[in-house]
């Protein structure tokens, strides 16, 4: 609806405020003292004509004086007649009796000058907006509804940036009303992007919709596209995003593409009476995630498992309950078993003296454990695993030191330094006595140190080329070592450091022997890959297995062989799973296919005659007798293997790392759901102690948590 304002009698356009030159020689014509009546004048008014419009747009907050000219039939000026002016939207512009027309808000206002019968009409493009210069700078127009942010040097020269609520347009079911904007001029393009930011109401959110699915799009192709990265800040009310080029901006809601459920709980399982949460990410239709969008869970049984409105979920009784998590009518769900709890018992008796536990180098612990009591006892930093344990203690190495630790309390019993030297490596137990191999080239030592006190019991010089090792293998009063400056494997009296004998093999680093009834093991590559039985008193070669497949990767063997339950050796090099029967003295079967690092290798763990071996990013378990599949695990969080596993009667420890932690995370697996039932945030090699405590060395730091 148009707005008028009431003039009083027009003044001669002589007096006008911005005369032209042309028109005031006009005017004056008809200003003469033979003018006609204002009667007789006002019927012969035909039009009435505007000057004064502005080339382009006019911003807010400033003037433009309009001039009227009333016209005859013939198109001559008429004189001496009164003029009304008006808005026909006072809200985008105001005009005063004398045609100055001022701009109070961003649109389109039609301002008309009438004159008796007859009247005459210009449009204004009114716009917020200003200048901002090479510079940069920030603009906040419209009542500080649009901001606009621009860096230095994103303009070539100073330009005026013109905003105003979008006109016509696509319109979308989820855009906030009042706020689409047009921001120009047409030509506008910053060399370095800014930032755009919209003011909206809240009241004028489409029904159903939250603050926290606002988000910056832009008018593309006649579509809305979401301006990527683009956020929310619902305490504020604004919408910001990055701003490159003139168009048509507004607030939309994004709808939800997919949801993806993870958590501590995401594939793992409960015991009774357990708590954990599942977490719930949002995402769009590029992929990007929707932070802030509200969750509602529910349980398929609640008389399994309940969930409340944060994702924690409460085992109830045992089964299977699936939980599912919904948003914006897209779902996901989670399937979460409960279990029975375990009866804890332990059985172990032997300790954790060497690389994977013992002699046989399984990695088996005789214990059924309850995750529900694991709890962290103490955290020291800067010693390097694997560790080993023994007197109480548990021993690694600390910069250029062998150290000595508190077992229970974590505490420092002692530090023997080794000096300086190419390499450090893990310690083995046995005999009150601490074994550490120290490498480099002719200065590369096997020492034996007082488990009581860190006293130098003994150091003997060893055959090495720069080479590093596994922990000694300790059987008895002798220690066997893998050794040589071309490859071997030396024994030593366990506690008087004497050499007893030294045998002749491939040159391999990065192992150990395994020891049992008077053998001793070896499994080394090329050029003559073999599994080599060693008779344990004289070193002399009992027998050996060829390994025809064997494939090399690099001089680091990267595993120990593994003394199995059914009279076998389980290996698995590069893309296999080998097991070697000891009776027949052939390899029993081989599992190609195998996904492994660059050195080859991956250790495995035997127990209750089955195979836990990294396959890639999955944990695989398979028969020891015959190689065939029992079930798989893949890693959480494009996870890594790191380390080795440990297996106890009712869980599997496996280490791991995990995208967005340094540290990664350390699980327990149920193995009779195959589900995880604990984690802890640390990743690294793992030791369990006689002691009942859980030893994970990673990170520069050694944790212990109590399982027992």
């Amino acid at each position: 609806m148009r707005s008028y304002i009431a003039m009083t009698h027009r003044p001669c356009p002589r007096s006008a405020l911005r005369p032209l030159a042309l028109l005031s020689l006009a005017l004056a014509a008809a200003c003469g003292s033979d003018a006609p009546t204002a009667s007789d004048s006002a019927k012969s008014v035909a039009t009435v004509q505007i000057s004064g419009l502005p080339a382009g747009p006019t911003l807010v907050g400033s003037s433009v004086q309009l001039i009227a000219t009333p016209l005859n039939a013939s198109g001559a000026v008429v004189s001496d007649q009164r003029v009304t002016w008006a808005s026909s939207n006072q809200s985008f512009a105001t005009v005063s009796a004398s045609g100055v027309v001022t701009a109070v808000g961003a649109g389109i206002a039609t301002i008309t000058a009438t004159c008796g019968n007859a009247a005459g009409s210009v449009t204004l493009d009114l716009r917020g907006g200003g200048p901002i210069g090479s510079g940069g700078g920030t603009l906040a127009t419209l009542d500080n509804t649009v901001t606009l942010t621009v860096p230095s040097g994103a303009l070539a020269q100073t330009t005026v940036v013109l905003v105003r609520p979008l006109v016509g347009g696509v319109l979308d079911p989820r855009m906030v009303a009042s706020s689409a904007f047009e921001i120009g001029p047409e030509n506008l393009s910053l060399f370095r992007a800014g930032t755009l930011a919209i003011s909206y109401d809240p009241g004028k959110l489409a029904a159903g919709t939250v603050e926290s699915a606002l988000q910056l799009y832009t008018l593309t192709s006649g579509a809305w596209v979401q301006v990527r990265g683009s956020t929310v800040n619902t305490a504020t009310h604004t919408v910001s995003g990055t701003f490159g080029r003139a168009g048509s901006y507004a607030v939309i809601a994004t709808p939800v593409s997919r949801i993806s459920i993870g958590g501590p709980l995401a594939s793992g399982a409960l015991y009774v009476g357990q708590s954990s949460n599942l977490t719930g990410t949002v995402y769009d239709a590029n992929g990007d995630v929707l932070a802030g969008r509200t969750l509602t869970w529910t349980s398929s049984n609640s008389a399994v498992a309940r969930v409340d409105n944060t994702g924690l979920v409460t085992a109830i009784g045992a089964g299977t309950a699936t939980i599912t998590a919904t948003a914006d009518g897209q779902s996901a769900t989670a399937t979460v078993p409960v279990l029975v709890a375990p009866t804890p018992s332990w059985g172990q008796t032997t300790e954790w003296s060497t690389f994977q536990g013992d002699a046989r180098h399984t990695g088996a612990i005789v214990a059924t454990l309850d995750p529900r009591s694991f709890r962290e006892l103490w955290t020291a930093a800067g010693v390097r695993g694997p560790v080993t344990l023994g007197d109480g203690k548990v021993y690694g190495i600390s910069k250029s030191s062998l150290v000595a630790l508190d077992a229970s309390a974590g505490t420092q019993r002692w530090a023997y330094d080794l000096g300086a030297r190419d390499s450090y490596d893990p310690p083995a137990f046995g005999n009150g006595t601490v074994y550490v191999q120290t490498g480099g080239h002719s200065n590369s030592f096997v020492w034996a140190v007082s488990s009581a006190d860190g006293s130098l019991r003994w150091r003997t010089a060893y055959g090495n080329q720069w080479s590093s090792w596994y922990a000694p293998t300790v059987v008895g009063q002798a220690v066997y070592v893998a050794a040589g400056y071309y490859g071997g494997m030396d024994a030593y009296d366990a506690t008087q450091g004497t050499r007893l004998w030294s045998a002749a093999l491939n040159q391999y680093d990065l192992w150990t022997p395994a020891a049992a009834d008077g053998l001793v093991y070896a499994y080394t590559g090329s050029y003559s890959p073999k599994l080599s039985v060693i008779d344990a008193a004289t070193g002399k070669v009992s027998y050996e297995i060829p390994d025809p497949d064997f494939t090399w990767r690099g001089w680091s063997m990267n595993l120990a062989p593994v003394l199995g339950s059914q009279n076998d050796v389980i290996a698995q090099q590069d893309n296999r799973l080998v097991s070697f029967d000891l009776a027949g003295r052939k390899i029993r079967w081989q599992v190609t296919g195998w996904v492994s690092p660059w050195g080859g290798a991956w250790q495995a763990t035997v127990a209750g005659g089955v195979i836990y071996a990294f396959n890639g990013s999955q944990v695989e378990a398979r028969s020891e007798a015959d190689g065939s599949l029992k079930w798989t695990w893949p890693l959480p969080a494009s996870g890594a293997p790191v380390g080795t596993m440990i297996a106890t009667s009712n869980l599997l420890f496996v280490s791991a790392t995990t995208s967005g932690s340094n540290a990664g995370v350390t699980y327990a697996l149920d193995l009779a759901s195959q589900r995880r039932v604990w984690t802890y945030p640390l990743s690294g090699q793992l030791a369990m102690g006689v002691n009942g405590v859980l030893y994970i060395a990673g990170n520069n730091q050694l944790v212990a948590i109590a399982v027992r």
